[in-house]
């Protein structure tokens, strides 16, 4: 299938190519053959020889000055899907028809084509070892100073080569330095607004030799970051110089040199004063930005202190004493608070948790911009909304930064406050006034001698106005300033939603699910401003998700809500909203019903005993290290009897093992070590000395039963081998303790322990009904087989098991 591809491609190639080459004036115009090559990848895969024609032709357009930029268009797209070895081939001739093209008196659009295309040429021309040779000997050396002296129309492309040059091969740049920066300053002096323009001012630290661990790119680092620090004060002092601001912030460096001193005598000196502050601002944005290859060390504590002294003016204090050149700059204050807000983003993005110790104080002003620039909208957009958006984007990278540590805490009231106030969908209310109840005695008296007919002239007119509803709305004011709103707000919720007092958490769930369900009560087509816009009404379900999954003490999660108002939401005309619903409701049913355990769920500590493999049986002592205080569980015992309690008393002890302890069981009746008869044999507690066919029976009856429930198990050695082979088996006993007064109506051979074996797999469904009734069958049985009377037990072996019983603590739920 790949062969016949080619072949379709390299046809429609050739086809293409001949009927543009033939016929360029044809119907196949430059435009329509590069979308033609562009979407069909037709030079991604083509080798050496079969791109020699187009490669030919576009050398020949770019020799002819009547068809270069034809010839630049086409070497544009040849080199985004030229392959290895026709670049390594061809880039050295590249550069050099370019190099001829910028030396040439050609049109700017010409210049900034080639200027783009020799960015992209020395991108990747460093992966080639003699083409990279080539370049530094040769090529920048004439480069530099034809990009340094090109027209002012070219300077955007001219500063991307330059860049991109620095980038490269910072060592070849190092001679042009000093012209490189004096050039740049000139056109910042000038107000030129270029994002090229900072962004080759903040690579000028890179520019020459490193020298050792690129001690020398630090140093100019900080001499130009010092140099854009005194520049952003002297220009700032210069603007509030009209405002009582006492101290202010102080800077020891020295400006920038290119940059002459703002005449006071000047008309436009604020004018010159903003423009200066934006870029100044802008180029310290682009040193905190850039990618540095050495060390460097951030003056946080000067930058935040410039901040900080240019948002303490705004345009309340400035209006305050109004004059000429306050109400100018007061025009401005937005803008330049907009500057400053800008600069922290970059700052608190570079230097992330290292501004902790600042934390109070940067929540502090960022609320005290939003306190200040507090406006109605009334269905437009604010006066101050670009601001707040600005404060509310530089509050979302706070917190995203800090997380759980950026002190939001501190001013919570008032931020909770200000974003519900920016976010309530806008409504108009109907209002209906009478002239006849609000007037003062002097509007009566001008209204010709208190006469009715003013009054009720007065009165209709007032009436006519409250009730009209013929407005001028915008649907989508404020989108932006509610959609960053919202944003801050969710990141608010999901670092420190916990911290949040009950009053804001609260008033922040009513405004959510009100504001949600106007908006489902709305018209359709009708949503109140400025919900039109889907991305507001997908950060309004994000905060109702924040709420959701926050956690805190006194305030419950409105999960059941948000579940009817995610059902809603599904229902949006949207895929962005109805989407983001449907991701939400899956996450409120897995709070509400969790499908599964996770996959490693927490590990329940069991006290067990495993299985001793020699027959040698434990010392009361270590039976009682080893069960502890209290009893997990009960197994099935021999005689069958498996409906055993798994609720446990305080007489209880979990036994691991057959041969537990001096208490052991075989065949459903028991033996106490040290209790012999009269023969020298061991007896069996509660055996009489003379006669044990009752216990005999017993035995026999309980091993026909073992035998009928496990025919294919095999012999008893056989089964004893397994169960030593079988390491992982884990057996528990229970001991009830019974009553000696509840024993006398049989002769029951224990009166004072009796020990039950319970199942384990049925010890969690067991209840003490069930538990009392296995006892009293189990002596009634026993009852029953042992028709002769039976002697007391040991004294001593009673006494010192009923003292191990007594030793544990009484931890069962049914215990007194």
């Amino acid at each position: 299938m790949a062969a016949p591809m080619e072949s379709m491609i390299e046809k429609l190639l050739n086809n293409s190519f001949q009927k543009y080459a033939v016929q360029r004036s044809g119907d196949l115009q430059l435009q329509s053959f590069v979308k033609v090559i562009e979407t069909n990848k037709l030079l991604l895969k083509r080798d050496d020889e079969g791109s020699n024609d187009i490669v030919g032709y576009i050398h020949q357009c770019l020799n002819n000055s009547k068809q270069r930029y034809e010839g630049l268009i086409l070497l544009g797209v040849l080199v985004k899907q030229s392959s290895t070895a026709i670049f390594q081939k061809n880039a050295v001739t590249w550069l050099k028809l370019l190099l001829n093209i910028l030396q040439s008196h050609c049109p700017p659009p010409v210049h900034q084509a080639c200027c783009k295309l020799l960015s992209q040429v020395i991108d990747h021309s460093d992966s080639f070892s003699d083409v990279s040779r080539e370049v530094t000997s040769t090529f920048i050396p004439q480069l530099l100073p034809l990009l340094l002296t090109c027209e002012p129309g070219c300077l955007s492309a001219a500063l991307t080569c330059v860049s991109m040059c620095i980038r490269k091969y910072p060592g070849p740049v190092g001679p042009f330095k000093a012209k490189l920066q004096t050039l740049v300053e000139q056109k910042l002096a000038n107000g030129k607004n270029y994002e090229e323009l900072y962004e080759c001012f903040a690579l000028l630290a890179s520019c020459g030799s490193g020298g050792n661990l690129g001690i020398k790119h630090t140093e100019a680092w900080s001499e130009l970051a010092e140099g854009v620090l005194a520049s952003l004060h002297e220009t700032l002092s210069c603007m509030y110089s009209d405002v009582d601001m006492g101290s202010g912030s102080s800077c020891t460096g020295k400006p920038l040199a290119g940059l002459p001193p703002i005449d006071f005598s000047h008309n436009d000196r604020v004018v010159a004063l903003f423009k200066r502050w934006c870029s100044l601002t802008k180029c310290m944005q682009a040193l905190l930005r850039e990618d540095f290859n050495a060390v460097a060390r951030v003056p946080a504590d000067d930058i935040l202190n410039i901040i900080f002294h240019c948002l303490s003016v705004n345009t309340n204090m400035l209006m305050s004493r109004p004059t000429s050149e306050r109400s100018l700059l007061a025009s401005f204050s937005q803008d330049v608070h907009i500057h400053a807000l800008y600069l922290l983003q970059q700052l608190i993005t570079l230097c992330g948790r290292n501004l902790i110790p600042q934390g109070v104080m940067i929540v502090s002003v960022l609320t005290q911009e939003l306190s200040w620039s507090h406006s109605e909208g009334d269905g437009h957009d604010q006066h101050y909304g670009c601001l707040r958006e600005v404060v509310f984007e530089t509050l979302t990278v706070w917190i995203k930064a800090l997380d759980a540590c950026s002190s939001v805490k501190s001013g919570e009231t008032t931020l909770v406050k200000e974003i519900i106030h920016d976010c309530l969908p806008y409504t108009y209310t109907l209002k209906m006034t009478s002239g006849l109840s609000t007037g003062s005695k002097t509007d009566k008296m001008t209204s010709g001698q208190g006469s009715r007919k003013g009054h009720k002239g007065k009165g209709y007119h007032e009436i006519s106005q409250g009730i009209s509803t013929q407005r001028k709305s915008q649907p989508l004011a404020n989108h932006s300033l509610v959609k960053a709103a919202l944003e801050a707000l969710y990141w608010m919720l999901t670092t420190s939603g916990w911290e949040f007092s009950q009053k804001s958490l609260q008033s922040v769930q009513e405004f959510v699910i009100r504001s949600l369900l106007a908006l489902h009560q709305a018209p359709l087509g009708s949503l109140p401003a400025p919900y039109a816009d889907p991305s507001c009404r997908r950060g309004l379900y994000r905060v109702l998700s924040a709420c959701v999954t926050s956690t805190h003490a006194n305030v419950p999660p409105p999960v059941q809500v948000a579940l009817g108002l995610f059902s809603a939401g599904l229902r949006d005309k949207h895929a962005d909203v109805s989407s983001y619903c449907m991701e939400a409701m899956r996450l409120c049913e897995v709070l509400i019903h969790p499908r599964v355990p996770c996959l490693k769920g927490p590990v329940v500590c069991e006290i067990l005993i495993q299985i001793s493999e020699s027959h040698q049986e434990p010392t009361v002592s270590d039976i009682i290290n080893k069960s502890g205080n209290q009893a997990h569980s009960s197994l099935e015992t021999k005689n069958g009897y498996s409906d055993a309690s798994s609720e446990f008393t305080g007489n209880e002890v979990a036994i691991a093992g057959i041969t537990a302890g001096n208490i052991a069981c075989y065949g459903g009746y028991f033996e106490r070590e040290g209790a012999t008869n009269k023969e020298g044999k061991r007896k069996r507690v509660g055996e009489d000395n003379d006669n044990t066919e009752s216990a005999k029976k017993i035995h026999a009856e309980n091993n026909m039963k073992e035998e009928e429930s496990e025919p294919d198990s095999g012999t008893e050695d056989e089964v004893d081998a397994s169960d030593e082979d079988n390491d992982s088996s884990d057996i528990e006993f229970t001991v009830h303790k019974i009553d000696s007064n509840e024993n006398q109506e049989g002769n029951v051979p224990v009166e004072m322990n009796t020990v039950v074996v319970a199942d384990k797999a049925h010890s969690n469904t067991m209840s003490d009904e069930d538990d009392k009734e296995m006892v009293d069958n189990a002596l009634n049985v026993v009852h029953q087989e042992r028709s002769e009377e039976q002697t007391e037990p040991n004294p001593e072996a009673k006494k010192e098991i009923t003292d191990i019983l007594s030793s544990f603590v009484d931890a069962g739920p049914d215990s007194d």
